[in-house]
């Protein structure tokens, strides 16, 4: 969110405010609010905000809130601070959001320890909270494009794997679907999908992994291309034919 001027001319916005000490619970509610409204403590005077329509209204709000909870509050519109320069307050918040943007990236780094199949809910958690931050982010910390470079690395990455499962998904129902009838036929019997195995083998595939084999068949394993080149689809392939030359 970039700051503009706006139409009083005042720079900053200013919330004061006290709660009654047993309101714990709801100063610990306030406190929130405020880092994520991307608000700086001034000191012990109060939390400050760049002024605009949307600042504006979120002190408001917050304002009424700490009324509602026996609270006192005030909304102040600042022109200037005499002991603050704009360059010094304009540093304060960099740094709070460097410091946010640093958490995001170590747990992109992160994320290489972590198996491949859990990546896509912890990426969608932190696109989130990336989307939380760029709309605080006043006056666009350097920080922001590399992480969001960051994110579009991983999360391509992650598409790949995604298509590759799906890719070898199909493969494995397309076979099911081409060398059923043959096993019935030759009586040949189909383990339990329950059955742990620690390396899977077509014998062990049941129908509810595996769709059409109409196309695949005999010869999709020899058609040359990318959808190929996965690991995991070199070695069920080299099943798939071990498969073929046993029950032809």
């Amino acid at each position: 969110m970039k700051v503009s001027a706006t139409e009083t001319g005042v720079a900053w916005l200013l919330l004061t405010f006290t709660l009654p000490a047993k309101r714990a619970s709801q100063r610990v509610e306030i406190w929130r609010k405020l880092q994520r409204y991307g608000a700086v403590a001034l000191g012990n005077s109060g939390y400050l905000l760049p002024n605009n329509s949307a600042t504006r209204e979120r002190f408001e709000w917050l304002a009424t809130a700490i009324r509602k909870y026996s609270g006192e509050a005030s909304v102040v519109m600042v022109q200037s601070i005499d002991n603050l320069s704009v360059s010094q307050l304009k540093a304060r918040f960099a740094e709070t959001r460097a410091r946010e943007y640093e958490e995001l990236i170590e747990e992109l780094q992160k994320l290489a320890a972590i198996p491949r199949h859990k990546h896509s809910s912890r990426l969608s958690r932190i696109r989130g909270r990336f989307r939380e931050i760029v709309e605080v982010d006043f006056f666009n910390s350097p920080l922001q494009k590399r992480v969001d470079m960051m994110l579009a690395r991983a999360e391509s990455k992650q598409l790949v794997v995604e298509r590759e499962s799906m890719d070898l998904a199909d493969l494995c129902r397309e076979a099911w679907t081409h060398f059923q009838p043959r096993a019935e036929e030759r009586k040949l019997q189909v383990p339990d999908s329950r059955e742990k195995s620690s390396r899977p083998s077509p014998r062990a595939a049941t129908p509810s992994l595996l769709p059409n084999a109409r196309h695949a068949g005999r010869n999709s394993c020899k058609q040359p291309g990318p959808q190929w080149r996965s690991p995991i689809q070199r070695w069920w392939c080299s099943e798939l034919r071990q498969f073929q030359r046993r029950y032809p």
